[in-house]
C-alpha cells in the first residue's frame, strides 16, 4: 500500500492545464482502486473547498482543508478538527475590548453555523474599523484576519503536523517510503520535505531553486513512478 498527499490548490488543477485535471482524475482512481490511499489538501474553508470538490468529482480518501485545521473523509465524517477553547481566546477578546468595543461575537461550527459548543471559528464584530491585519502580529497562538469592523479567529494550524495526525489515526503500519507528496507552495514546503515530496512546474520561485525536492510535470505522471 502507498499513500499519496497532494495539494489542491493549483497543483491538483493547474490553472494552465485542464486537461491535467481529467489525467489526475483518471490516475486517482485507478491509484486508488489498487488499495492505496489518496489525501487531498487545501488552504480553501471546508465550505468552500467541498463546493468545488462536488463539482469536479474529485475521488479522495481523505481531505485536510484550511491549512490544516480540519480534515474528512470522503463521507464527509470529521476525523480531526482544531476547536478552539474558550479560555484560549478570553485574553484576546478582552484585548480587542478595550480597543476597539465589540458589538457581536459569533461562535462558528466548520461551515460557519451558529454553534453552542466549542467554536471552530469565532467571529467578532467591533464598533471601531481594525484595519487589514492590524491583530496579525500579536503573539497569540490563534489565526487572527481582520479587515474593516470584523475580526475571524481559528487554531494557528500545521499542514504537516495535520498529515502526521492523521496517518496515526488511520494506525497502519506504513514505512515512510511508501508516503508521497505533491505541491506548488512554499507553505507546501515543510510537507514535501517530510514526505518524498515533488513540485510542478508551475511552483513558487523558491521552491523550484530548492533542489532538495524533485520536479514532476503533476499527480498522473508521479503516480507513473509510484
Amino acid at each position: 500500500m502507498k499513500i499519496l498527499i497532494s495539494d489542491y490548490d493549483s497543483t491538483f488543477n493547474p490553472i494552465y492545464a485542464k486537461l491535467s485535471v481529467q489525467r489526475n482524475t483518471k490516475a486517482i482512481e485507478n491509484f486508488r482502486k489498487k488499495g492505496n490511499i489518496f489525501i487531498l489538501s487545501s488552504f480553501l474553508t471546508p465550505s468552500k473547498i467541498q463546493r468545488k470538490l462536488e463539482k469536479s468529482k474529485i475521488p479522495f480518501d481523505y481531505l485536510i482543508c484550511d491549512n490544516g485545521n480540519l480534515t474528512f473523509d470522503e463521507r464527509k465524517n470529521i476525523i480531526q478538527a482544531n476547536y478552539i477553547d474558550e479560555n484560549e481566546i478570553e485574553s484576546l477578546i478582552e484585548f480587542i475590548r478595550d480597543l476597539y468595543e465589540i458589538k457581536t461575537i459569533n461562535y462558528l461550527d466548520p461551515y460557519e453555523n451558529p454553534t453552542l459548543n466549542a467554536p471552530y471559528q469565532i467571529r467578532i464584530n467591533t464598533k471601531k474599523s481594525v484595519g487589514y491585519n492590524t491583530l496579525s502580529d500579536l503573539e497569540f497562538d490563534l489565526k487572527i484576519k481582520s479587515f474593516l469592523n470584523q475580526i475571524h479567529i481559528t487554531h494557528n494550524s500545521n499542514l504537516r503536523n495535520s498529515i502526521v495526525t492523521l496517518l496515526k489515526e488511520l494506525k497502519l503500519n506504513l514505512e515512510k517510503d511508501n508516503i508521497y507528496s505533491l505541491g506548488n507552495s512554499i507553505k507546501d514546503s515543510e510537507m514535501l520535505k517530510s514526505f518524498n515530496g515533488y513540485k510542478i512546474p508551475l511552483s513558487n520561485p523558491y521552491l523550484i531553486l530548492d533542489n532538495e525536492i524533485p520536479l514532476t510535470e503533476g499527480i498522473y505522471t508521479l503516480i507513473k513512478k509510484l
